[in-house]
Formats: structure tokens, C-alpha cells, sequence
């Protein structure tokens, strides 16, 4: 017979892997979208609109190029809608406005029409289940007149559509799983109005649906959420572009683990797009970029004593995917 204590310590083992299973989805989601073979690393991608074709490089071994989509009239929404642990061919089609994909679980063609011309894609997971959710961020009124942003999901664990009214027409949206529950939140960064005014956070937990209003950067920064310090919750972030073309980029997260600031330089400020994921496998936000000029991949890897490593891939006409969390 079991006695209370080891039952109690059973109980509360059980409870810790689930909770920290549940921690640790945010970044996986994020990095399952790009992860086309499945080996728990995001590949190094890009898009070439030209012929419409996904060209990956896998980062077990080997390469692939599929065409899918008409080119100049989609854009790329990457995700794992099928809940697979793998990325699957995706784009949004604004004729239309029909989502297009091929579920990579099982090679079928799903395609669902929703959304407006002039809609900002937001799909995300938001419910939880391990699927990437549908859904977009709406503008009202004018740039003389700020609206609101509502933001519309069509739920994978339900099919229903929801619809939830957060931030102003001039904010980014940067959903993120800020509090570590599993599950996107509605969040949005107000810029600074210049590189002298400070920017602010404003999330919606989805935890208590409570608020967390945090200032972080400057106007001009680029965001780049992600999970830099491995704790499952996504961490405030920026990178900031130098004085000069020549001066690096200067990344400025605060780890939500224990409130402290880290900076980072990596990448050159005229040619470089910051492209953050998990390239590694580790859970954790590598630093890194797409230099345009000659088409390469830089990443600074979280393992390996913090090597950077450079992929050139593509031509500089196409687009890396990784950048669609980028802001």
C-alpha cells in the first residue's frame, strides 16, 4: 500500500511534467511552424514568390522544393494546423480570402475561407489543443482618427469564430504566450514616436484575462518575441538598428524568468531582417538573421558554446519565413 506522503509526491510529480509540458508549448508551436521534417528544429526556409515555391533546407539532411500557390497573390502563413509537431504548407490568398494548406499528417488540401482585404494574419494557437489557429487582426478608423484592433479566431478545438477587441488601429499586434499557460494572448506594442520615446507591451493574459502593461524599447525597434531564457513564457524583446549601416543590431530582452536585461549584438543594421527561432532544439529563441545581400541564414545558437552558423539558401529576391514573427 502506498502511503500519503509517496502518494502526495506521485500526485505532485504528475502535476510538475504536466505543468511544465504546458510551459514549454509556446516555443515548440512557434518553432513546429518551420519544422518541415519534424526533428524538433526550425529549418532554414524561404519563400520565392516568383514561382510561388517553398524551398527548405531540412536541418536533418537534405532539401525540398514545393510549389504551392499562385504567385503575387498569397502570402505565406506558416503554422502546424493539423497538430502533428510538423509545419505544413500554408498561404492565405487575399482574392479570395481563403486559407490554403496542405496538412502535412496526412498530404491533404484543406482550404477555408476567412477574412477581409486589409486583414493582418495573427494565426496562432490560442485555444491550447496543440493546432495552429486561423485568425486575424481587424483595423477600424482612420489614421487621423485611431479605431480599435479586433481580432478574430476561428478555433481549431471548437470551430467556433471568436472575436475580441484589444489595442488601437496603430499598434503591432505580437501574440505570444507571455504567461505560460499553453496558449497565444492577445498582446500588442504601442511604438514610441520616435527612437527617443519609450514603446509599451499591453497583454491580455489569457491565464486570469487580466492585463500586464510594460514598457520596453524605443519607436523604430523591430519586435521580436520570443523565448530567450527557456522558462516557456515568451519574453519582451526588441532589436535595434545602429547609428551607422555598419554598426551591428542590438537585441533587448527581458527574461521573464527573473526580470533581468540582456543584450545582445548580431547582424549588421543595413543589410540584415531579424528571423528568431528555435534552430537548435533546445526550447530556447536563437538569435538570428537573413542577410539579403547574399541570401544566407546567420544563427547564433543557444547550444554548441553559442557558435554562429551561416546557411546561404535562397536568392536575395525571396523571403525567409521565420520573419513572419517579426514586427
Amino acid at each position: 500500500m502506498i502511503d500519503i506522503k509517496t502518494l502526495k509526491f506521485v500526485v505532485f510529480a504528475i502535476l510538475g511534467l504536466f505543468v511544465f509540458h504546458c510551459a514549454a508549448e509556446a516555443q515548440v508551436k512557434l518553432r513546429n511552424a518551420i519544422d518541415f521534417d519534424g526533428d524538433a528544429k526550425a529549418d532554414v526556409t524561404v519563400y520565392r514568390q516568383l514561382d510561388s515555391t517553398f524551398n527548405v533546407n531540412k536541418s536533418n539532411g537534405g532539401a525540398t522544393t514545393q510549389q504551392f500557390g499562385i504567385s503575387n497573390f498569397d502570402t505565406v502563413t506558416p503554422g502546424d494546423y493539423d497538430g502533428d509537431g510538423k509545419g505544413d504548407l500554408a498561404v492565405w490568398r487575399y482574392t479570395d480570402r481563403v486559407w490554403y494548406r496542405i496538412n502535412s499528417s496526412t498530404g491533404t488540401f484543406t482550404a477555408v475561407q476567412f477574412g477581409l482585404v486589409g486583414d493582418e494574419l495573427v494565426q496562432r494557437d490560442y485555444d491550447g489543443d496543440g493546432k495552429t489557429d486561423i485568425a486575424i487582426v481587424r483595423r477600424t478608423g482612420t489614421a487621423a482618427a485611431p479605431g480599435a484592433m479586433v481580432w478574430w479566431v476561428n478555433r481549431s478545438s471548437t470551430g467556433a469564430t471568436t472575436a475580441y477587441q484589444f489595442g488601437i488601429n496603430t499598434d503591432f499586434a505580437v501574440p505570444g504566450d507571455y504567461d505560460g499557460d499553453g496558449k497565444f494572448d492577445y498582446a500588442v506594442y504601442r511604438p514610441g514616436a520616435n527612437s527617443t520615446t519609450q514603446s509599451t507591451y499591453y497583454i491580455n493574459r489569457s491565464t486570469d484575462n487580466g492585463f500586464t502593461i510594460q514598457g520596453w524599447g524605443v519607436g523604430g525597434d523591430w519586435v521580436v518575441p520570443g523565448d530567450y531564457d527557456g522558462d516557456g513564457k515568451t519574453d519582451l524583446a526588441v532589436a535595434r538598428r545602429g547609428a551607422l549601416v555598419t554598426d551591428p543590431i542590438t537585441w533587448y530582452s527581458l527574461r521573464s524568468s527573473d526580470g533581468n536585461l540582456i543584450a545582445k549584438n548580431f547582424g549588421i543594421t543595413e543589410y540584415d531582417t531579424p528571423i528568431q527561432n528555435d534552430y537548435d532544439g533546445d526550447n530556447i529563441t536563437d538569435h538570428a538573421v537573413w542577410r539579403e545581400t547574399n541570401a544566407t541564414f546567420y544563427i547564433l545558437k543557444t547550444t554548441g558554446g553559442g557558435a554562429t552558423t551561416f546557411s546561404p539558401w535562397g536568392y536575395s529576391t525571396d523571403s525567409p519565413i521565420a520573419a513572419y514573427d517579426v514586427h
